[in-house]
């Protein structure tokens, strides 16, 4: 169980890194449950930096999405 939380982390770390920021919350949320059930909190603690981080660059998706839709009506 361990090694399969141990490979979701890496699996979102690797889509983190290639900007597919939604899939890799995914993997992440399943590799801190499986963290959180093997009572390994401080590695599930851990996920949430990540989480945060690929929630911010779903943000700065957004932000550059509304920028360029706005030059486009100006």
């Amino acid at each position: 169980m361990v090694v399969v939380a141990i490979n979701m982390e890496n699996q979102g770390n690797e889509l983190l890194a290639q900007g597919s920021y939604e899939s890799a919350i995914t993997f992440y949320r399943v590799a801190q449950a499986s963290y959180k059930q093997l009572g390994l909190t401080e590695l599930a603690d851990g996920i949430d930096k990540k989480m945060e981080a690929a929630q911010a660059g779903i943000a700065a998706k957004e932000a550059q999405a509304a920028e360029a839709e706005k030059q486009k009506s100006e």
